[in-house]
């Protein structure tokens, strides 16, 4: 029994109540999104245990997703800045999370400015798909 409580206990000590599990950006290649001949965006790294690459397939299946969906209306798109990240949603599910330093457009305009530019570039691309 006192093995049960002390393993318990560490397993608990590990848990980090209340907070969120966040990736670390790792350094990589940029990998370039692309739907309906539109340039979404490049990424810059790779979090967590996804490449850049791995990160924008993610994304670009998501997209693909979106614009299969009848249902789904592209304006309806929205931003959501936070402490590390600024998120392109879609019916309240991030489509895209970035991170500073993420793409040429987070160097340059910042995460929240980034996502808006990101978020418009969906907007087209799947207008364009449903053409």
């Amino acid at each position: 029994m006192p093995f049960l409580i002390t393993l318990c206990l560490l397993i608990l000590a590990n848990v980090g109540f209340g907070q969120e599990a966040l990736p670390e950006p790792r350094a990589g290649q940029c990998a370039k999104i692309t739907f309906a001949g539109i340039d979404i965006t490049c990424l810059n790294q790779g979090v967590g245990s996804l490449t850049a690459r791995e990160r924008a397939d993610i994304i670009q299946r998501r997209v693909s997703n979106l614009a299969g969906d009848a249902t789904f209306d592209p304006a309806t798109l929205q931003v959501a800045n936070h402490e590390r990240t600024a998120d392109v949603l879609a019916r309240d599910i991030p489509i895209v999370s970035l991170y500073d330093g993420d793409t040429s457009e987070t160097s340059r305009f910042g995460r929240q400015k980034a996502a808006e530019m990101i978020s418009q570039a969906i907007d087209r691309a799947i207008r364009r798909e449903r053409e």
